[in-house]
């Protein structure tokens, strides 16, 4: 067996040393990749829960807004996409649900008592507003299957 020529061990290391650098800077990239796009959705969450308070409680005060006829509207188009982008529920602050979007059965709410802020389930990342002075609050959820396809389709992209 004859020794490897200088030359040989050389680009041999070299190109081992850069396969390594760039397996660190892809996953390096993974990882804030991941990140900002968790962000861009938590805000996506925060806004949409902003904008849709204000809006059903107008209408509820109002009275433009029937619950029981927008309840058996949802119902009668029954379930859709399992991975609907988003879902929503209308609570008050006595816990009780005024208004679930059609396909919030199928996710796993959060549990216990209801708190502003994200809340992760096996199924969704839910934003919860804070009650209003009319004792209102929206939950919007967004499913995670929707979150990690975003990321993989974004990640593979990249790589290639």
């Amino acid at each position: 067996m004859t020794p490897m020529s200088l030359s040989r061990r050389l680009a041999l290391l070299i190109s081992l040393g850069f396969a390594m650098i760039w397996g660190l800077s892809m996953a390096v990239t993974g990882f804030a990749l991941r990140g900002e796009q968790a962000e861009l959705f938590d805000n996506e969450l925060v806004e949409i829960a902003g904008l849709f308070r204000p809006i059903v409680t107008q209408a509820l005060t109002n009275g433009v807004l029937d619950i029981d006829a927008l309840d058996a509207a949802l119902k009668a188009r029954g379930p859709g996409d399992t991975d609907e982008v988003l879902i929503y529920q209308v609570l008050k602050s006595d816990g009780t649900v005024l208004i679930n979007s059609r396909d919030f059965a199928q996710a796993e709410p959060p549990s216990g008592a209801i708190i502003s802020g994200f809340n992760r389930t096996a199924t969704h990342m839910f934003y919860t507003s804070e009650f209003n002075a009319s004792g209102l609050a929206v939950r919007v959820g967004d499913p995670l299957i929707e979150r990690r396809e975003a990321f993989l389709d974004s990640f593979v992209a990249f790589l290639i």
